[in-house]
């Protein structure tokens, strides 16, 4: 699966044979913009001399003086429009007030270079709606004007989505304690989850095999027997088959079935306006680390090989096995399948409580049941949040999810790995050094931590390390043999809780012991390991001015040939976190804001 978060960058850099080359190009390139904001539209194309200057008023329409595009913010999730212009006269700003100068209305921009030969592309932003806006009357009686617009996802921690179940009609039975089973409608994520059981599996949950894996919307459905644990498991373990009541049931489901069958079918299919028409999908990817278990099997199971073994190998009907027969979905085999990654319904329900608030509308123009504004929904940031911060302290820290817009489709939001490494990508490397042509700056800044800092200045430390020292501090460097054997005694100690888990039962002070063992495992591995399965970040910041070239996205590996040597050899890239194109004057320049991969 492909990740969104790193990749090589579409942009290019041109190359130039001859002096003579290089001149053309930057004498001739001359860039356009244009904005558009329902039928105005700025600049003013006026081809006539009555057409600029016949008007009651004498004087032109409007003037566009600067446009500045950004991508940022987390997992550049933040697309938006800065825009300058004047009018000079009252009637064009009455136009323009009306069609921009108010909040909510939609904005899109064109901009490249009016000679497409001379290379750099060109771009458009779409799908926008005015955030805020300003204007003046300076001392000549111009309209000074200006206005920020945004795109949708700007708005995410703000969205709300329908609680109610989109799908009607739908029914599924419902055991009793006397009498039949009756059927009953599907009105939540739990019952629709029990009517999957049923459909894909012919049988309420109750009486499902413990187990049993079925593949159905788009992803999984595990139904299990409760984990026998404590004095009373034991009590249990020792009494004849036909005297042990049949144990509770417990369900997961796949990201890959929340996603596909409640996010997207049910939930964000009936979002309006500002969210209308998006979808979600799973990008995430990375290779997973050496003894990876869940350190909160109960409420999220990573399964692969024995990772979801967690019974006691003395009384193997004590503690849990969450896939005894084999069938389930594999999570991992040495790389990341996130889709298949499993969720207690339970913790799934409770995350969902969690995030159901009042819905203000004002801000998305969302509607909730019935049409009407003020009514409860569930905040879809929050809720996605509960899950990644789940699976972030069960993996010890290892996997890093959030949410991003797709590069290729705005309507698109991606489930990304932050803390997938960079190897194997080659970096757009720019050559201000021997000249290419389209570099304007470079600066390079490095802030480490305040703690750092501080005991640097004390003498209490070393001075910190290179890059280059950290990719070289392997098995074989400085205390690297004995950091080798305490990492493998630490894999061996993660074996020992998964196995002892099933006589204490999973209780909240073992999942805080667990997810805390793995913690350390992640934090103490080998370097070259670690370098090898994931980036380490590395306070060092590359800024870069370029002229206006598109093909930049959020997460693209670049270099420099301003960076020492020293630096590039320990396999340094750096991971373009904004961009900026701004317009003004017939010039178009990009900057780009990165931060320091190893890896």
């Amino acid at each position: 699966m492909a990740n969104m978060f790193k990749h090589t960058s579409a942009a290019s850099i041109p190359k130039f044979e001859t002096d003579k080359d290089y001149q053309k190009w930057k004498s001739r390139r001359n860039a356009f913009v244009t904005v558009n904001a329902g039928g105005f539209s700025l600049p003013k194309f006026e081809q006539t001399f009555d057409d600029l200057y016949a008007r009651p008023s004498g004087k032109p329409t409007a003037n566009l003086d600067e446009v500045k595009v950004s991508v940022k913010g987390d997992y550049g999730l933040l697309r938006s429009v800065s825009v300058k212009f004047t009018c000079f006269d009252r009637g064009t700003f009455i136009s323009a007030e009306k069609a921009c100068l108010r909040p909510n209305r939609k904005i899109s921009v064109n901009y490249g270079y009016v000679n497409p030969a001379y290379g750099g592309g060109g771009g458009s932003m779409g799908d926008l709606r005015v955030s805020g806006f300003n204007w003046t009357i300076n001392n000549k009686n111009q309209y000074e004007c200006s206005f920020t617009a945004i795109g949708p996802t700007s708005v995410l921690p703000e969205f709300n989505m329908r609680s109610q179940i989109k799908d009607t009609g739908l029914t599924f039975e419902q055991p009793r304690i006397i009498g039949p089973p009756k059927n009953v409608p599907v009105s939540g994520i739990p019952s629709l989850i029990e009517y999957d059981i049923q459909q894909g599996n012919g049988k309420p949950s109750d009486d499902v095999e413990d187990g049993t894996y079925i593949s159905v919307g788009g992803g999984h459905i595990g139904v299990l027997d409760e984990p026998r644990t404590g004095l009373a498991g034991k009590l249990l373990a020792m009494l004849p088959d036909w005297l042990v009541p049949d144990p509770d049931k417990m369900t997961y489901i796949s990201l890959g079935y929340l996603v596909t069958r409640v996010i997207n079918g049910q939930m964000l299919s009936q979002a309006t306006k500002a969210m209308k028409g998006r979808k979600m999908e799973i990008a995430a990817s990375g290779k997973v680390l050496s003894g990876m278990i869940s350190g909160d099997p109960m409420r999220v199971m990573f399964l692969g090989g024995v990772a979801g073994d967690f019974s006691d190998p003395s009384d193997p009907e004590l503690g849990k096995n969450f896939d005894p027969n084999g069938t389930g979905p594999v999570a991992y085999a040495g790389r990341l399948n996130a889709a298949n990654i499993l969720f207690n319904k339970d913790f799934i329900v409770e995350a969902f409580e969690k995030a159901k608030v009042k819905q203000d509308t004002k801000k998305t123009g969302e509607k909730t049941s019935g049409g009407k504004k003020g009514t409860s929904g569930v905040n879809l940031q929050n809720f996605m949040d509960a899950l990644f911060d789940k699976i972030h302290a069960a993996s010890g820290g290892w996997f890093q999810f959030g949410l991003s817009e797709s590069p290729d489709n705005t309507k698109i939001l991606q489930i990304i790995n932050k803390n997938e490494g960079a190897g194997g990508i080659s970096p757009l490397t720019f050559d201000p050094i021997n000249g290419d042509a389209v570099t304007r700056s470079t600066s390079i800044s490095c802030s480490p931590a305040a703690s750092d800092v501080y005991q640097a200045m004390c003498n209490q430390q070393k001075e910190a390390a290179t890059p280059a020292e950290i990719e070289g501090s392997g098995d074989g460097g400085e205390g690297g043999i004995g950091a080798f054997l305490d990492y493998i005694k630490l894999r061996g100690l993660l074996t020992k809780h998964r196995t002892e888990t099933a006589p204490g039962g999973f209780t909240d002070d073992l999942v805080t012991e667990l997810e805390s063992a793995l913690a350390t495992l992640v934090d103490t591995q080998p370097k070259a390991e670690l370098i090898a399965e994931s980036n380490i970040p590395f306070p060092m910041k590359l800024s870069i001015t370029l002229d206006g070239t598109s093909g930049f996205r959020f997460g693209d590996i670049v270099s420099s040939t301003a960076i020492p040597s020293g630096i590039t050899s320990a396999n340094v890239v750096f991971r373009v976190t904004e961009v900026h194109h701004t317009i003004a004057k017939n010039d178009w320049s990009t900057s780009l804001e990165t931060i320091c991969d190893i890896g």
